[in-house]
Protein backbone atom coordinates (compact mmCIF):
# COMPACT_ATOMS: atom_id res chain seq x y z
CA UNK A 1 0.00 0.00 0.00
CA UNK A 2 1.33 3.47 -0.87
CA UNK A 3 2.34 5.80 1.96
CA UNK A 4 -0.36 8.31 1.01
CA UNK A 5 -3.14 5.68 1.03
CA UNK A 6 -1.89 4.34 4.33
CA UNK A 7 -2.11 7.82 5.85
CA UNK A 8 -5.59 8.41 4.41
CA UNK A 9 -6.92 5.14 5.82
CA UNK A 10 -5.29 5.88 9.18
CA UNK A 11 -7.09 9.21 9.37
CA UNK A 12 -10.42 7.67 8.38
CA UNK A 13 -9.96 5.09 11.12
CA UNK A 14 -9.27 7.82 13.68
CA UNK A 15 -12.43 9.66 12.60
CA UNK A 16 -14.68 6.82 13.79
CA UNK A 17 -17.08 8.08 16.50
CA UNK A 18 -16.09 6.85 19.95
CA UNK A 19 -16.70 7.72 23.59
CA UNK A 20 -19.44 10.14 22.60
CA UNK A 21 -17.17 12.14 20.26
CA UNK A 22 -17.67 12.33 16.49
CA UNK A 23 -15.74 15.43 15.37
CA UNK A 24 -11.98 15.94 15.42
CA UNK A 25 -9.69 18.88 14.70
CA UNK A 26 -6.93 18.54 12.10
CA UNK A 27 -4.20 19.23 14.67
CA UNK A 28 -5.66 16.63 17.03
CA UNK A 29 -5.80 14.03 14.26
CA UNK A 30 -2.22 14.82 13.26
CA UNK A 31 -1.08 14.29 16.84
CA UNK A 32 -3.00 11.02 17.20
CA UNK A 33 -1.66 9.70 13.90
CA UNK A 34 1.87 11.01 14.34
CA UNK A 35 1.67 12.88 11.02
CA UNK A 36 2.84 16.31 9.96
CA UNK A 37 -0.04 18.81 10.57
CA UNK A 38 0.19 20.29 7.06
CA UNK A 39 0.14 16.83 5.47
CA UNK A 40 -2.80 15.83 7.63
CA UNK A 41 -4.82 18.90 6.63
CA UNK A 42 -4.07 18.35 2.94
CA UNK A 43 -5.20 14.70 3.08
CA UNK A 44 -8.38 15.68 4.94
CA UNK A 45 -9.19 18.25 2.25
CA UNK A 46 -8.69 15.62 -0.47
CA UNK A 47 -10.95 13.16 1.39
CA UNK A 48 -13.52 15.92 1.81
CA UNK A 49 -13.55 16.56 -1.95
CA UNK A 50 -14.76 12.98 -2.57
CA UNK A 51 -17.25 12.88 0.30
CA UNK A 52 -15.26 10.61 2.59
CA UNK A 53 -14.89 13.41 5.15
CA UNK A 54 -17.06 16.42 6.04
CA UNK A 55 -16.18 19.56 7.99
CA UNK A 56 -18.21 21.47 10.54
CA UNK A 57 -18.08 25.05 9.24
CA UNK A 58 -18.55 26.53 12.71
CA UNK A 59 -15.72 24.82 14.62
CA UNK A 60 -13.75 23.60 11.54
CA UNK A 61 -13.59 20.06 12.93
CA UNK A 62 -13.81 17.00 10.67
CA UNK A 63 -16.14 13.99 10.75
CA UNK A 64 -16.93 11.01 8.52
CA UNK A 65 -18.66 11.99 5.29
CA UNK A 66 -21.86 10.89 3.53
CA UNK A 67 -20.13 8.83 0.85
CA UNK A 68 -19.07 6.32 3.50
CA UNK A 69 -22.72 5.89 4.47
CA UNK A 70 -23.59 5.15 0.85
CA UNK A 71 -20.76 2.62 0.61
CA UNK A 72 -21.88 1.05 3.87
CA UNK A 73 -25.42 0.51 2.60
CA UNK A 74 -24.13 -1.10 -0.58
CA UNK A 75 -21.75 -3.34 1.36
CA UNK A 76 -24.47 -4.35 3.80
CA UNK A 77 -26.77 -5.37 0.95
CA UNK A 78 -24.05 -7.70 -0.29
CA UNK A 79 -23.36 -9.27 3.09
CA UNK A 80 -26.49 -9.91 5.12
CA UNK A 81 -25.84 -11.51 8.49
CA UNK A 82 -27.86 -14.59 7.54
CA UNK A 83 -25.93 -15.21 4.34
CA UNK A 84 -22.59 -14.61 6.04
CA UNK A 85 -23.37 -16.77 9.07
CA UNK A 86 -24.73 -19.84 7.26
CA UNK A 87 -21.40 -21.49 6.30
CA UNK A 88 -20.07 -20.99 9.83
CA UNK A 89 -23.26 -22.47 11.31
CA UNK A 90 -22.86 -25.54 9.11
CA UNK A 91 -19.26 -25.90 10.28
CA UNK A 92 -20.36 -25.78 13.90
CA UNK A 93 -23.11 -28.34 13.32
CA UNK A 94 -20.71 -30.68 11.51
CA UNK A 95 -18.22 -30.44 14.35
CA UNK A 96 -20.66 -30.76 17.28
CA UNK A 97 -23.63 -32.65 15.83
CA UNK A 98 -25.95 -30.25 17.67
CA UNK A 99 -28.52 -27.70 16.48
CA UNK A 100 -27.13 -24.25 15.72
CA UNK A 101 -29.22 -21.08 15.98
CA UNK A 102 -28.85 -17.54 14.63
CA UNK A 103 -30.86 -14.84 16.40
CA UNK A 104 -31.04 -11.11 15.67
CA UNK A 105 -32.05 -8.18 17.86
CA UNK A 106 -35.57 -6.84 17.22
CA UNK A 107 -36.83 -3.49 18.59
CA UNK A 108 -34.26 -3.56 21.46
CA UNK A 109 -36.40 -5.85 23.62
CA UNK A 110 -36.76 -9.12 21.69
CA UNK A 111 -34.62 -11.51 19.66
CA UNK A 112 -35.89 -13.42 16.64
CA UNK A 113 -34.61 -16.76 15.36
CA UNK A 114 -33.84 -16.22 11.65
CA UNK A 115 -31.87 -19.35 10.74
CA UNK A 116 -30.91 -22.75 12.11
CA UNK A 117 -28.99 -25.87 11.18
CA UNK A 118 -30.63 -28.88 12.79
CA UNK A 119 -28.86 -31.56 14.77
CA UNK A 120 -28.43 -34.98 13.18
CA UNK A 121 -29.13 -36.73 16.51
CA UNK A 122 -32.43 -38.53 16.93
CA UNK A 123 -32.87 -36.71 20.26
CA UNK A 124 -32.46 -33.04 19.39
CA UNK A 125 -33.72 -29.52 20.07
CA UNK A 126 -36.03 -27.81 17.60
CA UNK A 127 -37.26 -24.21 17.61
CA UNK A 128 -39.27 -22.68 14.72
CA UNK A 129 -37.81 -19.99 12.48
CA UNK A 130 -39.42 -16.68 13.39
CA UNK A 131 -39.64 -17.45 17.13
CA UNK A 132 -39.49 -14.15 19.04
CA UNK A 133 -38.94 -13.94 22.79
CA UNK A 134 -37.85 -11.27 25.31
CA UNK A 135 -34.10 -10.81 25.73
CA UNK A 136 -33.93 -12.15 29.29
CA UNK A 137 -35.08 -15.64 28.31
CA UNK A 138 -32.32 -18.21 27.68
CA UNK A 139 -28.73 -18.05 26.45
CA UNK A 140 -29.32 -17.09 22.80
CA UNK A 141 -31.13 -13.93 23.86
CA UNK A 142 -29.18 -13.03 27.00
CA UNK A 143 -25.96 -13.12 24.95
CA UNK A 144 -27.43 -10.17 23.04
CA UNK A 145 -28.74 -8.31 26.08
CA UNK A 146 -25.41 -8.59 27.92
CA UNK A 147 -23.53 -6.81 25.13
CA UNK A 148 -26.00 -4.06 24.31
CA UNK A 149 -24.97 -0.44 24.84
CA UNK A 150 -25.31 0.50 28.54
CA UNK A 151 -28.16 2.93 27.86
CA UNK A 152 -30.14 0.39 25.83
CA UNK A 153 -29.56 -2.33 28.38
CA UNK A 154 -30.65 -0.06 31.23
CA UNK A 155 -33.80 0.84 29.30
CA UNK A 156 -34.62 -2.85 28.98
CA UNK A 157 -33.92 -3.52 32.66
CA UNK A 158 -35.99 -0.54 33.80
CA UNK A 159 -39.02 -1.98 31.97
CA UNK A 160 -38.19 -5.59 32.86
CA UNK A 161 -41.30 -7.65 33.46
CA UNK A 162 -41.30 -11.18 34.77
CA UNK A 163 -42.26 -13.44 31.92
CA UNK A 164 -41.81 -17.11 32.72
CA UNK A 165 -41.46 -19.22 29.62
CA UNK A 166 -40.76 -22.20 31.95
CA UNK A 167 -40.26 -22.52 35.73
CA UNK A 168 -36.49 -22.22 35.08
CA UNK A 169 -36.66 -18.81 33.40
CA UNK A 170 -34.88 -16.00 35.30
CA UNK A 171 -37.61 -14.35 37.32
CA UNK A 172 -36.02 -11.34 39.07
CA UNK A 173 -34.18 -8.23 37.96
CA UNK A 174 -31.44 -8.84 40.53
CA UNK A 175 -30.72 -12.32 39.20
CA UNK A 176 -30.74 -11.03 35.62
CA UNK A 177 -28.27 -8.21 36.35
CA UNK A 178 -25.92 -10.68 38.05
CA UNK A 179 -26.17 -13.08 35.11
CA UNK A 180 -25.50 -10.35 32.54
CA UNK A 181 -22.36 -9.34 34.39
CA UNK A 182 -21.16 -12.96 34.33
CA UNK A 183 -21.88 -13.23 30.59
CA UNK A 184 -19.87 -10.10 29.83
CA UNK A 185 -16.99 -11.35 31.97
CA UNK A 186 -16.66 -14.75 30.29
CA UNK A 187 -17.96 -13.81 26.83
CA UNK A 188 -20.76 -16.37 26.53
CA UNK A 189 -24.15 -17.30 27.99
CA UNK A 190 -25.47 -20.66 29.20
CA UNK A 191 -29.01 -21.71 30.06
CA UNK A 192 -30.89 -24.85 31.04
CA UNK A 193 -34.58 -25.45 30.37
CA UNK A 194 -35.60 -21.80 29.99
CA UNK A 195 -37.22 -21.95 26.56
CA UNK A 196 -38.28 -25.60 26.75
CA UNK A 197 -37.77 -27.93 29.70
CA UNK A 198 -35.09 -30.54 29.09
CA UNK A 199 -33.11 -28.38 26.67
CA UNK A 200 -29.92 -26.37 27.15
CA UNK A 201 -27.96 -23.78 25.22
CA UNK A 202 -24.64 -21.99 24.88
CA UNK A 203 -24.50 -18.71 22.95
CA UNK A 204 -22.22 -15.77 22.13
CA UNK A 205 -22.90 -12.28 20.75
CA UNK A 206 -22.27 -11.26 17.14
CA UNK A 207 -20.79 -7.76 17.08
CA UNK A 208 -21.33 -5.72 13.92
CA UNK A 209 -20.94 -2.09 12.85
CA UNK A 210 -23.81 -0.97 15.09
CA UNK A 211 -22.70 -2.96 18.11
CA UNK A 212 -24.35 -6.25 19.03
CA UNK A 213 -26.35 -7.47 16.02
CA UNK A 214 -27.45 -10.88 17.23
CA UNK A 215 -26.21 -14.14 18.68
CA UNK A 216 -24.85 -17.49 17.58
CA UNK A 217 -25.84 -20.45 19.72
CA UNK A 218 -25.78 -24.20 20.14
CA UNK A 219 -28.91 -25.93 21.45
CA UNK A 220 -28.87 -29.44 22.86
CA UNK A 221 -30.79 -31.72 25.21
CA UNK A 222 -29.65 -31.10 28.82
CA UNK A 223 -28.35 -34.65 29.13
CA UNK A 224 -25.64 -33.97 26.53
CA UNK A 225 -24.32 -30.70 28.01
CA UNK A 226 -21.68 -30.79 30.74
CA UNK A 227 -18.92 -28.40 31.86
CA UNK A 228 -16.43 -29.82 29.36
CA UNK A 229 -18.87 -29.40 26.47
CA UNK A 230 -19.79 -25.87 27.60
CA UNK A 231 -16.14 -24.81 27.45
CA UNK A 232 -15.64 -26.50 24.08
CA UNK A 233 -18.79 -25.01 22.54
CA UNK A 234 -18.10 -21.53 23.93
CA UNK A 235 -14.65 -21.32 22.33
CA UNK A 236 -15.94 -22.65 19.01
CA UNK A 237 -18.83 -20.17 18.97
CA UNK A 238 -16.59 -17.24 19.90
CA UNK A 239 -14.24 -18.03 17.03
CA UNK A 240 -17.04 -18.27 14.45
CA UNK A 241 -18.93 -15.24 15.77
CA UNK A 242 -15.77 -13.15 15.50
CA UNK A 243 -15.40 -14.20 11.84
CA UNK A 244 -19.06 -13.38 11.12
CA UNK A 245 -18.74 -10.01 12.83
CA UNK A 246 -15.67 -9.11 10.77
CA UNK A 247 -17.47 -9.95 7.51
CA UNK A 248 -20.46 -7.74 8.32
CA UNK A 249 -18.26 -4.81 9.24
CA UNK A 250 -17.80 -5.21 12.98
CA UNK A 251 -14.65 -4.26 14.83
Amino acid sequence: MSELLNKAFTLLSLLKPREGKKEWGAAELARLAGFNPATTHRILQDLQQYGFVSQNQENKKFFLGPFLIELGFHAQSLYSIKDVARPFMEEIQNKTGESVYLNILVHSYEAMLIDSVDSDHQLRVYEPIGLRLPLHIAATRRAILAFMEPGEQEAYLSHFKIELRTPKTIHSKEALVEELSLIRERGYAVSFGETTLGTAGVAVPILGPRGVEGSLGIATPEVRLNDEKIAEYAELLKCKAKSIGALIGGS
